[in-house]
């Protein structure tokens, strides 16, 4: 038995170390850039094992196994209590604030009742549903007809999306950033209230055998400046198919300058709703320093893969200045660089079009 649990031991170690090794590779290739993935798993693999190496007295392995959680830990720290937020949640004021859900409702998921039922009861201003194909936009009709702004984009391949609103609607449309036929919502609402602002839905795909990280990545950090307009706040949410402490969403943040509501307050997993041990922050929600937030939760199980995120939020300046810290701002050199990489973009983006 101590033959067996020794071997267990030294395996363990060894894969805890390549796979932490592995993300540190520049690759946009889908099998290293999964590992950015869970980390908060092999860090508690890595504590387990430790322990387990501790009590066998087995020191060869303890080195490593303590790099390794450290290392993770260093990652995922951010998005603990144990770390300071960037957003203190504000007082919630029925009358003036804006509800948001986010869901990836999964195209296979046939029981549209919860979703439904969630929709209902939550009432929200903005509403952003992923994974629609015909058959959810059959099923959602009667609940849309409650919205005076709808677009429907529906694909049997996973990428449809609905979006809803009862804001009044300067613009909205679904654009494509990228040509890997994954589509982008880009709004401008104006609330009750007189302030105007940008919803911006996004849904890239995941790092999957068959789909590199390459246009997710791309996608995001065009989208990142792509919605962005002098002088008014802006609004992100989406299943990203990117766990919130991976270099690209730390990227995609500081390229837009957004906050993040998660650091300093928990994970706020949201995939996947049916296994607890395989759980991960991709479901986000971000803003601009203006934007005052005043919840921001997991929503309950609608039957699919993805836990919904509920956001409510409102528009104050002097209030927002109190409770947001400043985010880090982009050098001169990174702002032209990013605004060149945006404009060559969307030349290659137009010439796609006319082809």
């Amino acid at each position: 038995m101590s033959e067996v649990m020794n071997y267990l031991i030294w395996i363990t170690s060894a894969i805890c170390v390549i796979v932490t090794l592995v993300p540190l590779h520049k690759s946009s290739h889908w099998a290293v850039r999964m590992w950015e993935f869970p980390r908060l798993q092999i860090f508690a693999v890595a504590i387990l094992a430790l322990v387990t190496a501790l009590i066998l007295g087995k020191t060869l392995v303890l080195i490593p196994l303590a790099l390794v959680a450290i290392y993770q830990a260093i990652w995922i720290r951010p998005y603990t209590p144990f770390a300071k937020s960037k957003i203190t949640i504000a007082e919630a004021q029925p009358q003036t604030d804006i509800v948001l859900i986010s869901a990836n409702v999964e195209m296979s998921n046939r029981n549209y009742q919860p979703t439904i039922d969630l929709v209902a009861e939550t009432q929200p201003d903005v509403l952003f549903l992923m994974e629609t194909d015909q058959a959810w936009m059959e099923a959602l009709a009667p609940l849309l007809e409650r919205y005076s702004t709808v677009l429907r984009e529906p694909k049997d391949n996973y990428y449809g999306m609905v979006f809803a609103t009862n804001l009044e609607t300067e613009s909205a449309e679904i654009v494509y950033l990228t040509d890997d036929n994954t589509p982008t919502l880009l709004s401008q609402l104006k609330t009750g209230t007189g302030d105007v602002f940008r919803f911006l839905g996004l849904h890239p795909r995941p790092p999957v055998p068959g789909d590199d990280t390459e246009a997710r990545d791309e996608q995001l950090a065009y989208a990142a400046r792509f919605g962005k307009v002098e002088n008014m706040d802006l609004v992100v949410m989406g299943d990203f198919n990117d766990v919130v402490w991976s270099k690209t969403s730390h990227y995609f943040k500081h390229v837009g300058g957004y906050l993040d509501p998660r650091q300093g307050r928990g994970f706020i997993s949201s995939f996947h709703a049916k296994y607890p041990f395989l759980r991960f922050p991709i479901d986000h929600f971000f803003v601009t320093k203006g934007v005052v937030v005043s919840s921001f939760k997991r929503g309950p199980a609608i039957g699919s893969d993805h836990f919904p995120m509920i956001a409510q939020i409102r528009f104050d300046a002097d209030l927002a200045s109190q409770l947001n810290i400043e985010p880090e701002h982009m050098t001169e050199e990174e702002d032209q660089r990013i605004n060149a990489m945006v404009a060559q973009h969307r030349e290659l983006l137009k010439q796609d079009a006319a082809k």
